[in-house]
């Protein structure tokens, strides 16, 4: 099987229910507090590319974090999350 780096941009529309004394106020206790409503608009797939190590490693250095896993689906089709902490398969049937 081959490994690939898939680049996605996620975009939700969320709604915030918020008390403030003006717009601007209004906006920025949106901009900085947990949601009401979030509704997943979907992915968009910005770059696929082969696998390679020095692709990994700059990801890390563009994040604190950067988790160390590759996804795959099982003879099953249920998705699993290999890491260097172990396999894990999920209850998500992707085929």
């Amino acid at each position: 099987m081959h490994k690939f780096i898939v680049e996605t941009l996620v975009i939700f529309r969320e709604v915030h229910v918020v008390e403030a004394e003006n717009r601007e106020n209004a906006e920025k206790i949106a901009q900085n507090s947990d949601y009401n409503m979030s509704v997943c608009l979907g992915p968009q797939i910005l770059t696929v590319k082969p696998y390679s190590d020095a692709a990994v490693d700059d990801y890390k250095s563009e994040d604190k974090y950067f988790w160390d896993a590759v996804k795959s689906v099982n003879a099953d089709g249920y998705l699993v999350y290999d890491s260097p902490y172990g396999s894990t398969v999920t209850d998500e049937k992707i085929f």
